[in-house]
């Protein structure tokens, strides 16, 4: 792991570790966090010292090693997090994130736009999981024909509300598909 990810992430212990008994909740969030991003087996072990209040680093030193200005972003969002685990934000916790934040940079803020446009986004491609889960749990439906009948057609409403919310919501891109192909063809075969 970079020196300056895990430079933050011993912050983050650090503040954690500033009350008497760090909650159970943050130090699993924190360790898995660690393991998220990489950490091997002793610098999880490293963080799980700070967080039992056994180490003998100096905050100003750990945040001196913390050089990158995305980690530094990324320190703030982490300790805003992890304030937030066990539920009660105590205001040591907030005095010791404002220092953190001086000690960082006075004019260093969160990129509020970015992480709006990340959220976004990532609440578009769950929608759109959510509408391709739809049309296979739809389409895998299991027909089963009436006995001595050649034919059987089984309409299923899912399908047809799920079509239906499809060409709702996506008519400009299927006209211009369907436009493409007329245009092709007319070239193709005049």
């Amino acid at each position: 792991m970079r020196d300056s990810l895990f430079s933050s992430l011993k912050v983050v212990a650090m503040m954690l570790a500033a009350d008497s008994v760090p909650h159970p909740r943050e130090k699993k969030w924190l360790l898995q966090i660690a393991r998220n991003y990489g950490a091997s087996f002793g610098e999880v072990a490293i963080l799980a010292e700070i967080l039992s209040g056994k180490s003998n680093e100096l905050l100003s030193e750990v945040l001196s090693h913390v050089e990158d200005e995305f980690d530094k972003r990324r320190l703030l969002n982490f300790l805003q997090i992890a304030m937030r685990q066990d539920g009660l934000v105590k205001n040591s916790e907030i005095k010791l994130f404002y220092e953190i934040q001086k000690e960082l940079e006075t004019n260093l803020r969160n990129d509020y736009v970015k992480l709006g446009r990340e959220i976004r986004k990532r609440d578009g491609e769950v929608r759109a999981w959510n509408e391709l889960d739809r049309l296979g749990k739809a389409l895998n439906v299991r027909v089963h024909g009436f006995p001595f009948s050649a034919h059987f057609f089984y309409a299923d409403p899912e399908l047809f509300t799920l079509l239906f919310d499809l060409v709702g919501k996506h008519w400009r891109k299927l006209m211009v598909v369907v436009f493409g192909l007329f245009v092709s063809y007319v070239l193709l075969f005049r």
